[in-house]
Parts: C-alpha cells; sequence; structure tokens
C-alpha cells in the first residue's frame, strides 16, 4: 500500500496532519476494577496535536480502500466485557492489547489473541531486552493518550495513526493471521471495526510501524520473536 498525497489531502479536512501522522487492527483487556472515561477531546498528542477521531479514522480506511464494519454497543473494558456485550460476528480475531514499556521508556503495543496468558519478564527476555530493562510494565495512562491517543480499554493497533513519531513498536501474536478478518476498537471502546487481518497488516505498515511477530508457548511464555525486518 502506497502512500497517497490526495488520500492525506481529504483527511486534512477533519483533522491536521503533518508529513508523519498522513501516513497515518482489541481493547486494551488490562483488567482494571474501575472504568476510566477519559475527555478524547481534551486529549493531546506529544507532539502538540489533537489525536485522530474515529469519523476521520474510518474515513481513511475507506480512502485507502480497506473494507470495514462498525458496529456500537455498550463500553468495553476488559475481556470478560468484550465477550458477554460483543455484537460482532463470533468468528475472527479477537485481541489483548497491551501498551508497555521498559525503564528506558521503550514502547511497544503487543497485540494477542485475547485468551492469552503473557508472562511479562519472559517477553521481555525474548524480545532481547536484559539486565535493567529485562521487565516490561505497563505504560502510564498519559503515556497512552500522549502517544496512541486513546484512552484505557480503547487501545488497538488502529491507534497507531496517532504515533506520529514512530516511537511505539508494534508486534502482533502470530495465531492471530490465522483468521480471515480480526475485530479492533476505532479509537474509543463503544465500537468495534472488522477488518481483514491482511489489511491490518498494511495498514499497521502504512503508519510505519512494519509489525514483530510473537509466538507463545501454552504457559505464556514466547517461544519465537521475529522482528519486524526477520519477518519480511
Amino acid at each position: 500500500m502506497q502512500e497517497n498525497s490526495s488520500v492525506c489531502g481529504k483527511i486534512e479536512a477533519t483533522h491536521t496532519f503533518n508529513h508523519h501522522q498522513a501516513i497515518i487492527a482489541s481493547c486494551l483487556m488490562v483488567e482494571i476494577s474501575t472504568p476510566m472515561n477519559i475527555n478524547h477531546k481534551s486529549m493531546m498528542l506529544d507532539d502538540g496535536s489533537k489525536p485522530c477521531s474515529r469519523t476521520t479514522l474510518l474515513e481513511l480506511l475507506s480512502a485507502l480502500k480497506i473494507e470495514h464494519k462498525t458496529v456500537s454497543h455498550e463500553a468495553m473494558f476488559t475481556v470478560a466485557q468484550s465477550k458477554s456485550l460483543r455484537e460482532t460476528d463470533p468468528h475472527g480475531g479477537y485481541t489483548k492489547n497491551l501498551f508497555m514499556r521498559n525503564k528506558k521508556g521503550v514502547m511497544w503495543l503487543i497485540t494477542c489473541n485475547e485468551d492469552r496468558r503473557i508472562d511479562l519478564k519472559a517477553l521481555a527476555a525474548a524480545m532481547g531486552y536484559t539486565g535493567s530493562n529485562s521487565r516490561f510494565s505497563f505504560a502510564s495512562e498519559d503515556r497512552l493518550g500522549r502517544h496512541l491517543g486513546v484512552s484505557p480499554g480503547a487501545v488497538s493497533p488502529l491507534a497507531l495513526i496517532n504515533d506520529t513519531g514512530n516511537l511505539v513498536q508494534f508486534a502482533i501474536d502470530i495465531s492471530l493471521l490465522d483468521h480471515e478478518v480480526i475485530h479492533l476498537h476505532p479509537l474509543d471502546n463503544h465500537h468495534t471495526t472488522t477488518i481483514s487481518v491482511q489489511d491490518l497488516i498494511q495498514f499497521a505498515q502504512y503508519t510505519g510501524h512494519k509489525p514483530a511477530r510473537l509466538e507463545f508457548d501454552p504457559f505464556g511464555g514466547v517461544s519465537r520473536f521475529s522482528t519486524a525486518e526477520q519477518s519480511t
């Protein structure tokens, strides 16, 4: 998929993009006890711009000729809520999305199967982080807003559109690649958008986030990690 200046021109009518923003798939399924409501309209990205809106994102998908279908539902904050409230086809990939960082501030968006168990220490080690940087922790709510432009419960690979500085690295569970379609929140957790898995990969590449790939074992460890370059 190639960057198209005419596409960017159309999107600029509703959202201000710099060059990287113009290049541009699930809930943040970390269990939380109390839903957090953040005023998306007051949120600002790290570069001082406003994050992309759901409407603009869907317009962009259409402009990129990515077929998509979006349904509305009650807000979802956990995997359990997603399973009980979902209005989408039961077939296809459903995700757990972890926005992680280490002590040096290296950030990763990890998108995996919704029922995946993950050993975060083993994950960091498999990805090559050692010593004081060998442990991942969940990034703060503030960091989430500044770099992905969404609130907890709304994280998905579609939020990579807001990583204008390409500071977030992206990795996907290879089991999701076995599905024909994937269901993702389009920047808010009141909606779910269904697109093809292939289109998600192309979208991620279009944003400048070619995905690394993770293969997990049944116990939450990582049996294989392939960097974006190795995944070519």
